[in-house]
C-alpha cells in the first residue's frame, strides 16, 4: 500500500445519479465523462456541470466505493484524517450509498461497510507483516433539530451482551486508541452497560473547540472494536435509532444527519511514547 501524500490531497466532488422511479416521467439528467447535463424543461436546453466524476444510474455500489471510499481508507492508514460527506435532497440515495440496503445483500453494501471491511483486512496484514499494534475505536452521532445525540452509546443497549465489544462489557475505564487517559467522561460512557438506561433522544452533547482550533463533541462515546462484525452491529443498531419520517419520496426518510467516525491508532511493537503513535480518523 502506498503512503498517501498530503500535499497531493484535495477536496473532490462526486455526483451519483439515482435511477428514476418507475412511471416518474422523462429523465432530465444525462452524463458524459465527468460532465453532468441537466435539462431545463422550460427551455428544452441543457445546463452543463463538471465534477471529479459523475456516476450514472448504472454504477454499482462496489464501484462507488473504489472511487470514493478506498482512497480515503488508504489516506487514514497513512496517519491522516479523511472525510466522505454525502449531500443531497430527501430520497436522493444518501443512506443507500453510505450504508447500503437493510437486507445486507452482498452486492448492495455501501461505502461504510466496505470501508470497515477494507480497514480490518489491511490492519490484519500490517500487524502480521510489520509488527504494528493497531487499536480501533468508533463513534456514531446524530444531529437532529440542532441536538447532538450519541447513537453509539445508545446502540450498545440494543445489542445482546455477547455481541457487545469486549471493552464495552468489561472495561469501565478503557482508554482511547492513543493510550492517553480519557478526557471528560467520553470514554467512561463507552461502558454501554444496561444498569443505567441511556435515552439518547433526551440528550444533547456539546460541540466544543480547543485552543488549537480542533472541534470535538464533548462526552461522545468512543467504543473500542476488534472486528468488522462488531462495527457493523453498532452501525445497524444505531441506524435503527435514527429519527425518520415518511415523505412523498421515501416512506422511512431519515430526518437527521449522522456522523460515523473510525479512529485508527498504530504503534510499532515496543514503542512506549505517545509520539510513536500514528493516528488517523475516517469521518463518514
Amino acid at each position: 500500500m502506498e503512503r498517501p501524500e498530503s500535499t497531493k490531497s484535495r477536496l473532490k466532488i462526486f455526483v451519483r445519479i439515482r435511477p428514476n422511479p418507475e412511471g416518474s416521467g422523462e429523465e432530465i439528467a444525462t452524463t458524459e465523462n465527468n460532465a453532468l447535463f441537466l435539462k431545463d424543461v422550460s427551455s428544452n436546453r441543457a445546463n452543463e456541470f463538471y465534477f471529479d466524476r459523475v456516476m450514472d444510474k448504472h454504477v454499482q455500489q462496489k464501484e462507488v466505493y473504489e472511487d470514493v471510499g478506498a482512497p480515503l481508507v488508504n489516506h487514514v492508514l497513512g496517519g491522516y484524517n479523511a472525510c466522505c460527506f454525502a449531500y443531497g435532497q430527501t430520497g436522493s440515495g444518501k443512506t443507500y450509498t453510505m450504508f447500503g440496503e437493510e437486507t445486507g445483500a452482498w452486492e448492495k453494501r455501501g461505502v461504510i461497510p466496505l470501508a470497515v471491511e477494507s480497514l480490518f483486512a489491511e490492519v490484519q496484514r500490517m500487524e502480521m507483516e510489520h509488527s504494528v499494534i493497531v487499536k480501533m475505536s468508533v463513534s456514531f452521532m446524530e444531529i437532529y433539530l440542532d441536538h447532538v445525540r450519541d447513537l453509539g452509546r445508545a446502540s450498545l443497549a440494543n445489542l445482546p451482551p455477547e455481541a457487545r465489544p469486549q471493552s464495552a462489557r468489561d472495561t469501565p475505564k478503557s482508554r482511547p486508541p492513543s493510550g492517553r487517559p480519557p478526557s471528560g467522561r467520553s470514554t467512561n460512557s463507552a461502558t454501554g452497560t444496561t444498569e443505567e438506561p441511556y435515552d439518547h433522544t433526551a440528550q444533547s452533547l456539546e460541540v466544543q473547540e480547543d485552543a488549537d482550533g480542533n472541534v470535538k463533541v464533548k462526552d461522545l462515546t468512543q467504543i473500542m472494536v476488534t472486528s468488522a462484525a462488531q462495527v457493523m452491529d453498532i452501525v445497524k443498531a444505531g441506524l435503527n435509532l435514527r429519527q425518520t419520517h415518511a415523505t412523498q419520496l421515501n416512506d422511512v426518510s431519515s430526518r437527521s444527519h449522522t456522523v460515523f467516525t473510525l479512529t485508527i491508532a498504530q504503534q510499532r511493537s515496543g514503542a512506549r511514547l505517545d509520539s510513536d503513535t500514528v493516528v488517523g480518523r475516517l469521518n463518514l
